[in-house]
Parts: C-alpha cells; sequence; structure tokens
C-alpha cells in the first residue's frame, strides 16, 4: 500500500517530524527500527536505521550505509523510476543519526520474486536458476517480467547494489515495486549481487536507456544540485563509477550477466 500523504509533505514529515520508536525489526543484520514520525498533527510510518547499529563490513567504510540509502533514494528520484520510498538522513533521531524511510506495506499475495517447483515456470515470469530447498527437493528461482521490476533491475546495475534480495521487493496492490535496503551500494568496485538476473543479456529497454542517458548527464554536471548533494554523502570516487557504470551499461546495451569470479546471488537470497 502507497502512501495517502502527498509526497512533499511525507518529505516534510521525514525530515521535520517527531520520531517515535515502536518496535524493532527483525531480523535484520543492522538495527532497523519501525517507527512513526508527526508533524503538525500528519503522522507516517517508517523504518529507522541508526548509523550506530551498523554491521562493520569488511569491504565499506564504517558508518557510511544510511548515507549510501539516501543516495539511492536521490538516484531513484532523479532516473524518475521512484524505485526506492522516500528516505532522509536524520541527525536528531532517537538512537542518534540514520537514516528514515517511508514505510511502504506490501501486498503479500503477489510474489514478484518466487521459488517454484522445478518444471514449473508460471506465466508471465523469468527463470534465474535451478536449486535444492532444505528438504532436497528440485526448486527454480523465478521473477516476474514486469516493467517496475525491468527497471527496478536496471537501477541496481547503475548503483551497484550488493544485496538486492527476493524480500527486498514490495509488491504495492497497484503493481508497482518499491526496492528497500540499499545500504550495500555505490562501491567502487563491481559488486552486482541480485535475485533479478533474468534478463540478463536481454538488450536495455529503449526508455530505460534514455533515462540513464539523461541521469549520465546530470552526475556528469558539476553544478547540478543532484551531484552537489550525492558528493556529500558518497565519495569523488563513488560518483565517478557510478557514472561509469551507466555509461558502460549504455555502450554496451544489454543487461549484465552474473560474473564467474565472485558471488552474483546475496545469502540468504529472501
Amino acid at each position: 500500500m502507497t502512501s495517502s500523504v502527498p509526497a512533499d509533505l511525507e518529505l516534510e514529515v521525514l525530515n521535520r517530524g517527531d520520531i517515535e520508536v515502536q518496535g524493532r525489526i527483525m531480523p535484520a543484520s543492522n538495527a532497523t527500527f519501525f517507527a512513526t514520525a508527526a508533524l503538525d498533527g500528519v503522522a507516517i510510518e517508517c523504518v529507522y536505521k541508526p548509523v550506530a547499529g551498523e554491521r562493520p563490513l569488511w569491504d565499506f567504510p564504517d558508518g557510511t550505509l544510511a548515507q549510501r540509502e539516501v543516495a539511492a533514494y536521490l538516484v531513484s528520484e532523479a532516473i524518475g523510476w521512484n524505485v526506492v520510498p522516500p528516505t532522509v538522513l536524520r541527525a536528531d533521531a532517537p538512537a542518534g543519526p540514520g537514516m528514515v524511510q517511508a514505510w511502504r506495506e506490501p501486498d503479500d499475495a503477489q510474489g514478484p520474486v518466487d521459488l517454484v517447483p522445478h518444471g514449473t515456470m508460471p506465466e508471465g515470469y523469468l527463470h534465474v536458476l535451478d536449486a535444492y530447498d532444505g528438504n532436497d527437493r528440485p526448486i527454480s528461482l523465478v521473477h516476474e517480467d514486469s516493467d517496475p521490476l525491468r527497471r527496478m533491475a536496471v537501477f541496481d546495475v547503475v548503483v551497484n547494489n550488493a544485496d538486492r534480495k527476493g524480500g527486498h521487493v514490495l509488491a504495492m496492490t497497484d503493481g508497482h515495486r518499491y526496492g528497500v535496503d540499499h545500504g550495500v551500494a555505490f562501491h567502487v568496485d563491481d559488486k552486482l549481487r541480485t535475485v533479478l538476473w533474468g534478463w540478463a543479456q536481454e538488450p536495455v529497454d529503449a526508455d530505460d536507456a534514455e533515462d540513464v542517458r539523461a541521469l549520465v548527464a546530470l552526475l556528469s554536471s558539476s553544478g547540478s544540485p543532484l551531484t552537489a548533494v550525492l558528493s556529500r554523502l558518497l565519495t569523488q570516487r563513488e560518483l565517478h563509477a557510478t557514472t561509469v557504470r551507466c555509461e558502460r551499461l549504455l555502450r554496451r546495451g544489454v543487461m549484465p550477466l552474473p560474473s564467474g569470479g565472485r558471488p552474483s546471488i546475496p545469502w540468504p537470497a529472501f
């Protein structure tokens, strides 16, 4: 379910509202809280991830995951795809500085990413891989062949998302798909790990390519508002690497293949 609050007001509440933690979201590798933000009688549900609760990673600088989540939202808005729910940084949150993101309630009746018995391909879905479940039964990982999910797959290439699990895809009742948990993105090295490999080696959609090309123009402009704010969230090397990834995707004109030299599927996949 999408928010009934207008987008500009929702951002205002996230930025300035009083945040009250309701409980911890489990399981999560980093401290993640369900909360409400309220301002002038308007209250919205949100997710709060304090920087102090971030688990150190060997390949990402400590204390930067919240900033990367906000950077992902800004790129999502700049490219015009609405992949990431509204996301802000708050210095005055209850457990210290952190990321605050508008809550989006998924429709559990839909399964944009799913596990099915091996050999049973649902209509309108794409095959990713075959495996065995905990009872040694052969299964297949599949995802829907839809415009919103295809754009999310392109978005993950752009931001170099290292953790697109099936549970990080939120299905809305109106057919839109949101992506969440982008704290391990924007690395300078190629780290794409995703369950959305169904379009591997397929031509990049022409409309998607146009939007990526427009994003490159913004990223390449030192005077653009986007680069100004992203430069406060990411390093210059990370910003440059983002532009290079976009240009490489446009030059090749096809979606990438999983790498043979590193894990290409996040673990666990859901």
